[in-house]
């Protein structure tokens, strides 16, 4: 809400209407691949086909041409969400260095305003785990798992498993959020 003009109404309206797009599309999208698929063989063709299911399933479904845009959304809609994601960190850091939290180096900008501080820690601290990462397959099994091969791709590892941990990470944080307001409330 930093950079917003009249932040208690934009802030509000924006999420909301964000959250109200987004489930619509996705209730939309997961019953049309559902239907599309069939309810009795979703579980068997996601198996077979793995992360590649909608792209098969599109493909007998759509023209070729079709998938080739998918095909290039997709990466591009990982870029858009890694570069929101860089945002909302090199925010996190700028914060808690403006309030002591971290050092006040954190809370450095640059002249328009941007948090450049949090934006390099955001980058190193990215290149450091997704470099452990490329060479950590002895100790995960990465040359049993790609064949002759001793590093893990960042792409099909990294990637799933860090965004799955993501994910139940920030359930939880919502569960222990809830739970902190509800005691907050009843004080």
């Amino acid at each position: 809400g930093e950079e917003a003009k009249d932040p208690k109404r934009t802030v509000p309206r924006a999420t909301y209407a964000a959250v109200a797009i987004i489930g619509l599309f996705y209730a939309f999208s997961a019953w049309a691949f559902s239907v599309g698929i069939g309810p009795s063989n979703i579980v068997a063709k996601s198996q077979e086909s793995g992360p590649d299911l909608m792209f098969v399933f599109m493909n007998s479904h759509v023209s070729v041409i079709f998938v080739d845009i998918m095909n290039i959304l997709f990466p591009t809609s990982l870029f858009a969400s890694l570069q929101s994601f860089h945002n909302a960190v090199a925010r996190y850091f700028f914060s808690l260095g403006r309030e002591g939290v971290l050092p006040t180096w954190f809370a450095g900008t640059s002249k328009h305003g941007a948090p450049w501080a949090g934006s390099v820690a955001q980058t190193v601290i990215a290149l450091v785990v997704t470099i452990g990462f490329i060479f950590s397959g002895e100790v995960f099994g990465g040359a049993a798992a790609l064949g002759e091969q001793s590093f893990l791709y960042p792409v099909l590892t990294m990637f799933t498993w860090l965004t799955n941990t993501g994910a139940m990470g920030l359930v939880l944080l919502m569960a222990v959020i809830a739970a902190a307001v509800i005691g907050f409330f009843r004080r």
